[in-house]
């Protein structure tokens, strides 16, 4: 049999607090997709529109405080769980160690058998209190972020897993050259811009978009530069 369907098998008992737990789980991945919807508020109606202060504000504490409460009964009811799977786990080896023969306990030693009691059962407990709790808890976390990319833009969502909606531009990698009149003077700073992600690799953008416009500033006066 496998050992994960033998390790269900003693969980069933306590599906009751399993189901709470991944109720709890479910609490906390709304109030994580509840933070990142509200970051669109807090940019378009908070920072810019300065309005709708209080309500965002609260906003943030209620999906906070749900996540929070989600997080702790969804650890709380998993470490119960694993806790008596543990238990009834360790009652069963230890009926079944008793029932062995004497040529059993004569070819293993005392440590053996009291490492298979104590160190491997307690791996169990992890895995099944910790390790499959942070699974389960991440993994609905996840699927409120793809919901919510979902309701965002449903064609973003279907086109990005397929590679074609970015391209990938190396930090290092040379873009275009910079403009014509930039680049008929010797000497002229250049400024690479990636068309993937609209990134500038080229700190003297600045001075040379500034001295681009002095120039076009100068060839539209009529007269010429003063001699003094």
């Amino acid at each position: 049999m496998n050992p994960l369907r033998r390790l269900l098998r003693y969980a069933r008992p306590y599906r009751g607090r399993f189901a709470a737990a991944l109720l709890a789980m479910a609490g906390y991945g709304a109030g994580s997709a509840w933070l990142a919807w509200l970051v669109k508020p807090v940019l378009d109606d908070v920072l810019i529109r300065q309005q709708s202060l209080s309500t965002v504000a609260w906003a943030i504490l209620a999906a906070y405080l749900l996540k929070g409460i989600g997080s702790y009964f969804s650890s709380y009811l998993m470490a119960d769980v694993g806790q008596h799977v543990v238990l009834d786990l360790r009652n069963s080896m230890f009926r079944h160690t008793l029932g062995q023969s004497a040529a059993f306990f004569k070819a293993r030693s005392t440590g053996q058998l009291l490492s298979r009691l104590t160190n491997d059962i307690g791996q169990v407990q992890q895995v099944v209190s910790e390790t499959l709790a942070d699974l389960l808890r991440e993994s609905i976390a996840v699927v409120g972020f793809a919901a919510l990319l979902f309701y965002y833009d449903a064609g973003l969502a279907l086109v990005w897993p397929d590679g074609r909606a970015a391209r990938a531009v190396p930090a290092g990698a040379p873009g275009p050259a910079a403009p014509p009149d930039d680049a008929a003077q010797p000497g002229a700073p250049r400024a690479h811009v990636a068309r993937g992600d609209g990134g500038v690799h080229g700190p003297p953008v600045v001075k040379a978009f500034g001295r681009r416009i002095g120039r076009r500033r100068g060839s539209a006066s009529p007269r010429g530069p003063c001699t003094g």
